[in-house]
């Protein structure tokens, strides 16, 4: 038997071995009703989810569970298990296309995706943010004459709500906002948990909210999540280079919530929670920079394929696959034509300024470009000198911060268990 998920591992595949048994399936709940799957704890697994907010590589909770890593497949025969690799995002170091031509192809690629993706008589929705990802799938569907409901979701009053009803309002799309209430997002994290089999970060918890009514108005959803959106911004790339902070493993470990399980926060108690379960202390960062060096040209490379093949699908693909209970969602920035473009970018394409975001927003749908960016607060057209100071600024808080975590707080980075 083969076994294959798609390259960048967005619909998760799970699989059990044992001897002459072999059983998969996308989620781990449903391995873990077999009467031979094992359910021992794997405490790495648990250790890294805490230390991370996701687990990186194939484990899961459970020793007898792993996870099929994105752009590979596994070959099941008369009890032996092979796992392959069939596909590989290589992140380059330099840009390969001239500037112009790069814009070209992106907006080409971008229509092309777009218009097959929208080529659909089922009734198409999109989730709308303050943000550049899911602007560029609405002005994509403007492009192409698709007046498709757009759907919200976050806390009252927030700027990121209040500028995806600028959006909204700008490109006369049809929109339904759901607010989030604490109250109710505390008691609905459980059914959260539920539909992603318990290995949950509750970053993308907010989506749950829209699940009643998804289905009412749509079958199929857009969603931005997009891995075109690294943890640099382009100027930071020239300032760590000149301030001699370049390394990659220290860059990631800064970039990737990385707690102190010797201090874990539990209601007004501290507790060791490697020393509880007699555990040794790993650096799962490290592990993946080691594994990952032969396949990157430079430090960016490093940051942006663990964003791709661990952070992503690890992490803010939850949403989807809670959205996915209610109705089929498409993320249009892994389409193939897309995986295969990123490659002949540069990192100041990649890097979370996103500029070929702008520029295709600005060639699709002009008046969205007028809209400020949350991240920035400022418009798309902004001239570089503004948007250079606000990335500038940003990347000097950090260092700030760094420095003084580093040197003058008492108390480590801990997780808070409620």
């Amino acid at each position: 038997m083969i076994l294959s998920c798609d390259p960048a591992g967005l619909r998760p595949l799970y699989f059990a071995h044992e001897r002459q048994r072999f059983a998969f399936a996308p989620e781990v709940k449903a391995l873990l009703a077999l009467p031979w799957s094992k359910r021992e704890i794997d405490q790495l697994g648990i250790q890294c989810f805490l230390r991370h907010g996701f687990v990186i590589g194939e484990r899961t909770f459970f020793h007898g569970i792993k996870i099929l890593p994105g752009g590979s497949f596994a070959r099941f025969q008369r009890g032996r298990l092979q796992i392959e690799r069939y596909w590989n995002m290589r992140f380059s170091g330099r840009a390969r296309l001239a500037e112009s031509e790069m814009q070209t192809r992106f907006v080409s690629v971008w229509n092309e995706i777009l218009q097959r993706h929208t080529n659909e008589e089922a009734p198409l929705g999109a989730l709308l943010s303050g943000g550049l990802d899911s602007r560029l799938i609405l002005a994509g569907c403007l492009a192409h004459e698709k007046k498709v409901p757009v759907f919200t979701t976050g806390a009252p009053g927030s700027e990121d709500v209040r500028l995806a009803h600028q959006l909204a309002k700008v490109s006369g799309a049809p929109s339904l906002y759901c607010p989030i209430v604490p109250a109710k997002l505390t008691n609905g994290l459980a059914h959260a948990v539920y539909l992603t089999y318990g290995m949950f970060n509750c970053f993308h918890a907010n989506v749950r909210f829209l699940l009643p009514r998804l289905t009412e108005f749509v079958d199929i959803v857009f969603d931005g999540i997009c891995p075109l959106d690294s943890f640099y911004n382009a100027l930071e790339i020239p300032l760590r280079r000149l301030l001699g902070k370049s390394h990659p493993l220290p860059w990631l470990r800064q970039a990737v919530s990385n707690y102190d399980l010797r201090a874990i926060a539990v209601g007004s108690r501290t507790v060791d929670l490697l020393k509880t379960h007699a555990h040794e202390e790993r650096d799962f960062l490290e592990e993946f920079y080691l594994a990952a060096l032969p396949r990157c040209e430079d430090a960016t490379s490093v940051l942006d394929l663990f964003r791709f093949e661990e952070r992503q699908h690890r992490l803010f693909s939850y949403g989807p696959m809670l959205l996915r209970s209610a109705v089929e969602v498409r993320c249009p920035f892994f389409d193939k034509k897309m995986l295969e473009l990123i490659p002949f970018m540069s990192p100041q394409h990649r890097s979370e300024d996103k500029p070929l975001h702008k520029h295709a927003i600005h060639a699709l749908a002009p008046a969205l470009a007028h809209v400020p960016w949350d991240r920035t607060q400022l418009p798309l057209h902004a001239g570089p000198g503004k948007t250079h100071l606000r990335l500038a600024a940003k990347f000097l808080r950090s260092q700030t911060r760094a420095f003084y975590e580093k040197h003058f707080e008492r108390a480590p980075r801990t997780a808070k268990l409620c």
